[in-house]
């Protein structure tokens, strides 16, 4: 789930059907509309996406999500209420690590991006497009990440209902 706040849509997949394919959804705010986006498993110069993204986040207008096993981060170009490409736009670590469950995504004001994934809490420079690193390991298992008055905020499997400052 990802909501873009330039257009106000909340944008969400659905699982696999019997063939394998997965599509993006858009969800209207102003009017309660619902509205198929396109085709996600698509080929990518990278590879097939095979597996609906487990996270997405609305970054200029288009979707960003770390594909399953890998250290792949993916872009949805969107234009018009529709995809227009999915690309690998960056190996997080170099290919030296393959990230096996994702959580949320979150993006500081100043584009840094922060997740959860194999019990840490990572960080890396989306205007660079580099310097992926612990920010610290974990046992907690996250649901979401967020940033609140510029405090990384996270609640937890464990207490769902409850937002701890990171």
């Amino acid at each position: 789930l990802a909501y873009c706040a330039q257009s106000r849509m909340l944008y969400y997949t659905d699982t696999a059907d019997s063939r394998g394919n997965f599509r993006l959804y858009q969800y209207n705010l102003d009017d309660g509309s619902h509205q198929l986006v396109g085709q996600l498993n698509g080929a990518d110069p990278a590879g097939p996406i095979t597996h609906p993204p487990a996270n997405l986040i609305c970054l200029a207008g288009d979707l960003y999500f770390i594909a399953r096993q890998s250290d792949d981060l993916v872009r949805i170009k969107l234009d018009a209420g529709a995809v227009v490409s999915i690309r690998k736009v960056a190996d997080l670590s170099q290919n030296t690590k393959a990230f096996t469950e994702v959580g949320d995504l979150s993006v500081r004001a100043d584009g840094v991006l922060f997740f959860n994934a194999d019990a840490a809490l990572w960080r890396f420079d989306l205007g660079g497009m580099n310097g992926l690193r612990p920010v610290a390991s974990t046992s907690h298992d996250y649901l979401a990440v967020t940033f609140a008055a510029g405090n990384l905020v996270a609640n937890r499997t464990a207490s769902p209902a409850s937002l701890r400052l990171v």
